[in-house]
């Protein structure tokens, strides 16, 4: 067994002594030692303070006068998917990491358009409105150490979840509507992209 003196900088580690970067390995168990009991600090989501009656997330987006179309998603409770695998740019044996991860939305989840945007594609489809919710499950494989990410978007917590687990390999970036699945079935037949759109009844009356 050896030892070193680390210090922890730049979200990275670096031997306190040489300089030098050390890369920590996933599934290799390292031993952590502290000065102080006030030095350990354990790390956590943070749940949201306050959930939104329907209500509150509809009249909150109504505000904007310029928005002229408000459709509700999904309720509160319900759930959505989404899948990442871990790119192996090197093209080896390695066995990738990846999982299907299940979104429980805290939050009713509306979709909205406005008459002041540009893009045809957000006034004809619409953007969605923050809702709360969290990552609870990784239900294809189950990754170890698994913990509750909590979010304010369904975007946030596709990026929270990436940039968490998976680091730097890929693009932690996505449009919800490309990758957030109703079912854990990687199918476009089931994205969320297929209940985008709006009708009369979606029209906000002022």
């Amino acid at each position: 067994m050896r030892s070193i003196n680390i210090t922890f900088q730049h979200g990275h580690i670096y031997n306190s002594d040489t300089q030098e970067r050390v890369v920590v390995e996933e599934n290799i168990n390292y031993i952590l030692i502290f000065k102080t009991e006030n030095d350990v600090k354990i790390g956590k989501f943070d749940k949201p303070p306050r959930l939104r009656s329907e209500n509150e997330i509809y009249n909150e987006i109504k505000l904007d006068t310029n928005v002229t179309h408000i459709k509700k998603l999904k309720s509160a409770g319900s759930y959505l998917y989404f899948f990442i695998v871990e790119e192996n740019e090197n093209k080896d044996e390695k066995p990738r990491k990846h999982s299907c991860f299940r979104v429980k939305l805290l939050e009713d989840l509306f979709l909205y358009t406005s008459d002041s945007w540009k893009s045809s594609d957000l006034t004809e489809g619409g953007r969605l409105a923050d809702c709360a919710c969290v990552v609870d499950d990784s239900t294809e494989d189950k990754l170890p150490f698994f913990e509750d990410i909590y979010a304010k978007s369904v975007t946030s917590a596709y990026k929270k979840t990436h940039v968490h687990y998976f680091g730097n390999a890929g693009s932690p970036s996505k449009n919800s509507f490309d990758c957030l699945y109703l079912i854990d079935k990687k199918d476009k037949n089931y994205l969320l992209e297929t209940l985008r759109g709006f009708n009369v009844k979606d029209k906000v009356e002022r």
